[in-house]
C-alpha cells in the first residue's frame, strides 16, 4: 500500500526531510503519540532521579524548600547560588565516591541529548515539554535554558541539515560551553581547599562523549527504521536504567541518606548548630532602637538583644539536637547493615553532647556550639558505638568520652580499661588514618573510608587517651576529698566524697568560670598529683605569653619529678617560642625528653623540637 507523506520542505537537493510526523496515516500518528508519551514518561523518571540525587526526595517536596532550590539555581549573583557544579559536590561528592563521575556523565548526557533528539525527530515544539521537565522536575532552570537553545539550533528549520547527526552535535555546542563555564567557578572556591583534581572535570568530558554516543545510536536506529516512531524510547530506557542500576550497585541509597545527614548535622554544617556573630547581626538593629530611644544607652540595648538572641539560640540548639537524633534513628532503622552506621552513631552522639559556649557569648559576642564535654544523655550512643563497631574510627572518640564519663562518676578502673582498649586498637594508626575495615583505595573508583569526612583525628584521640591514662596512673590511689572544690567557701558537702580526677574532668573548658574552677581545684587538692595537669590548663588561659611563662616556670619548679610536669614543660616551651626565645624553648624540650621519656608528650616534644632546630640553624 502506498504511503501517504506530509507536504515537506525541499532541501537543497530537493529530497524530502522525513521525521516522525511526516507520515499522516492514523496508525503512524497513534504510534507516534504513544511512543512520545512513553519517552516523556521515561524522561520524567530520569529528571526525578536527578532531583533525588540532589535532595533525597523523589519528587519536589515542601514548597518552601523546592522553590528555594529553584531560586538559588536561578539567582546568578546570590551568595548561596547553586550551580551545576554543586551537583558534583553535594550531597555526594565525586571525591568521596569517584564512580559518581560516570553516573553524573551518563545522567547529564541523557538529560542534554534526549530533548535535542526529540526536536530533530519530533520537531521543536515537542522538545519544549522535555526542556520544561528538566527545569521543573530536575530543578535545573539554567541547564534547561541552555538545552532549549541547543534544541533550537538542532531542530529549527533555519538550521536544518540533511545530515542529522551534524545537527545534533551542533545543538550540543551551547551545552559544552555551559559545562566549561560551570567548571571555571570552583577553581577558586573548591579546588584550592579540596583535592578534586581531574574528578571535577571528568563528568563534563564523559557527558559530552556519552551525548555523542547517544545521539549516534538514536539517529542510526531512526535511519534504519526510516524515521518511523520508536527510535528514541529504547535508547532512553537504556540510558535511564544504566545510571540508576550503577548507582544502586556501586553507591547505594544509604550513601545518599548519610551524606544528607552529614551535610545537615555534620562538623561543617551550615544548617544546624551554626555559629552566629552577634556583632554583625544585632548591631544594626540595636543602633536603630538606640536612635528611637535616646534615653537608653546603646550598650544596654545591645546586651538586651544579645540576651534574647541567646535564649532563641538555646531553643534552636534543642530543636537541632532533636532533628539530628530523629534523622539518625531513621537512618539506622532503614539501613541497619550500612557501613555508615558507626558514622551516624557518631553524629548522634555529638548532637547530644552539643552545648552553647558561654565564654564565646560573653567575651566575643558569638553564639558558638561545641561538643567537648560528654553528656550523660549520649552514654548509650557511645556504648553502642564502642561495643558494636570497636574497629571504626568513631569508636576511638566513643571510648574517650565513655572514659571521661566513668571518671566523672568515680569509676576509675572502668575508665582505665576503656583507655587501654582504645590504645590497643588505635595506637599504631597515624593521624587521619582510616579504620581497619575501610575499603581499599587503590582502585580509581573506590569510595573514601566512611569516616574520612568527619574530621576525626585518631592520633589526637590516642594522645588524649594516653594523657588520661597517665593521670589515672598518678592519681588512682589518692583518697577522695570530703570538700566541695566548687563551693564558694570550700565547705563540707553532703553526698559521696569527690575524687580529684572526677572533679577535674567534670569541668567545661568553654565555661566562663573555667579558670576560677581550676584555681579552686588547686586549693581543694593542694597535695594531689593532679596539680601539674591543672596548672598547665590554668596557664594556657593566660593571654599574655610573658605572664604565662612566669606561671609555667613556677609550676615546673613546684611539680618537678611528677609525670604530669611534662605537660607543663611542653606549654612552657611553646610559650617561649611565642616570644621568639627559641634557644630557651629548645632547652626545655631537651629537658622534657631527658626527664620524662615515657610521657605521652615525649613524641610531640620530639617533633616540635625538630621543627625548632630548623629555626636555630645558621642562615
Amino acid at each position: 500500500m502506498a504511503r501517504k507523506l506530509d507536504t515537506y520542505r525541499k532541501t537543497p537537493r530537493d529530497e524530502p526531510y522525513l521525521d516522525v510526523w511526516s507520515r499522516t496515516a492514523p496508525r503512524y500518528r497513534r504510534r507516534s503519540i504513544v511512543l512520545l508519551i512513553v519517552t516523556a514518561l521515561l524522561f520524567a523518571g530520569l529528571c526525578c532521579f536527578a532531583y533525588w540525587l540532589r535532595t533525597g526526595e523523589m519528587f519536589p517536596g515542601p514548597a518552601n524548600e523546592y522553590f528555594g532550590l529553584i531560586w538559588k539555581s536561578i539567582n546568578p549573583v546570590g551568595s548561596d547560588q547553586i550551580t551545576l557544579v554543586d551537583f558534583l559536590l553535594f550531597p555526594i561528592s565525586v571525591e568521596q565516591v569517584p564512580v559518581q563521575m560516570v553516573i553524573m556523565g551518563l545522567l547529564l548526557a541523557s538529560l542534554a541529548t534526549i530533548p535535542i533528539l526529540v526536536g530533530i525527530l519530533y520537531r521543536l515544539p515537542s522538545a519544549v515539554a522535555f526542556v520544561l521537565m528538566i527545569a521543573v522536575l530536575a530543578a535545573m532552570p539554567w541547564f534547561a535554558a541552555t538545552i532549549l537553545l541547543g534544541c533550537v539550533i538542532a531542530a529549527h528549520p533555519a538550521f536544518r541539515m540533511h545530515f542529522r547527526y551534524a545537527n545534533a552535535v551542533l545543538g550540543l555546542v551551547p551545552i559544552v560551553i555551559y559545562y566549561v563555564m560551570a567548571t571555571r567557578e570552583p577553581e577558586a572556591t573548591y579546588s584550592a581547599a579540596t583535592p578534586y583534581g581531574f574528578k571535577l572535570y571528568a563528568p563534563w568530558v564523559l557527558a559530552v562523549l556519552f551525548s555523542c554516543v547517544i545521539a549516534a545510536l538514536v539517529l542510526l536506529i531512526a535511519r534504519a527504521i526510516n524515521y518511523r516512531p520508536g527510535g528514541i524510547a529504547p535508547v532512553l530506557a537504556i540510558t535511564f536504567a544504566v545510571p540508576v542500576i550503577l548507582f544502586h550497585a556501586e553507591v547505594g541509597r544509604d550513601e545518599l541518606a548519610y551524606r544528607l545527614i552529614e551535610r545537615e548535622f555534620g562538623p561543617n554544617s551550615e544548617r544546624a548548630f551554626v555559629t552566629v556573630n552577634l556583632r554583625e547581626t544585632e548591631t544594626e538593629q540595636a543602633e536603630r532602637a538606640w536612635k528611637r530611644a535616646r534615653s537608653v544607652m546603646f550598650d544596654t540595648i545591645f546586651v538586651d538583644r544579645k540576651r534574647r538572641r541567646a535564649q532563641v539560640a538555646r531553643q534552636d540548639l534543642a530543636e537541632d539536637r532533636l532533628r539530628a537524633v530523629e534523622a539518625c534513628d531513621e537512618f539506622m532503622t532503614r539501613f541497619r547493615d550500612s557501613e555508615y552506621v558507626p558514622c551516624v552513631l557518631y553524629l548522634k552522639g555529638l548532637a547530644l553532647d552539643r552545648r552553647m559556649s558561654e565564654v564565646a557569648l560573653e567575651s566575643n559576642d558569638r553564639i558558638e556550639y561545641h561538643a567537648l564535654v560528654p553528656s550523660v544523655a549520649a552514654t548509650s550512643v557511645w556504648e553502642t558505638l564502642a561495643i558494636r563497631y570497636p574497629q571504626s574510627e568513631p569508636a576511638a572518640v566513643a571510648l574517650n568520652r565513655l572514659a571521661t564519663l566513668d571518671l566523672r562518676d568515680g569509676r576509675i578502673d572502668r575508665a582505665a580499661q576503656r583507655l587501654d582498649l582504645l590504645m590497643e586498637h588505635f595506637a599504631t594508626l597515624p593521624a587521619g588514618a582510616r579504620s581497619p575495615s575501610a575499603r581499599d583505595r587503590h582502585s580509581l573508583f573506590a569510595k573514601m573510608p566512611p569516616a574520612a569526612t568527619l574530621g576525626i583525628d585518631v592520633a589526637a584521640e590516642v594522645l588524649r587517651a594516653r594523657r588520661l591514662r597517665e593521670m589515672i596512673a598518678q592519681c588512682h590511689d589518692e583518697p577522695p576529698s570530703p570538700f566541695s572544690p566548687f563551693a564558694p567557701d570550700l565547705g563540707l558537702i553532703d553526698g559521696p566524697p569527690t575524687h580529684p580526677l572526677a572533679a577535674f574532668v567534670s569541668l567545661d573548658p568553654t565555661a566562663e568560670d573555667y579558670g576560677v574552677n581550676l584555681s579552686k581545684l588547686l586549693i581543694a587538692y593542694p597535695a594531689s598529683r593532679i596539680g601539674p595537669f591543672v596548672a598547665a590548663q590554668l596557664a594556657a588561659l593566660e593571654p599574655s605569653p610573658h605572664r604565662r611563662i612566669e606561671q609555667l616556670t613556677r609550676a615546673e619548679t613546684r611539680y618537678r619529678g611528677m609525670p604530669g610536669c611534662a605537660e607543663v614543660m611542653l606549654h612552657h616551651a611553646e610559650s617561649l617560642k611565642e616570644v621568639a626565645r627559641f634557644a630557651d624553648a629548645a632547652r626545655v624540650f631537651t629537658r622534657l625528653l631527658e626527664e620524662y621519656p615515657e610521657s605521652c608528650w615525649a613524641a610531640e616534644a620530639r617533633r616540635r623540637q625538630m621543627a625548632l632546630t630548623m629555626l636555630l640553624l645558621p642562615s
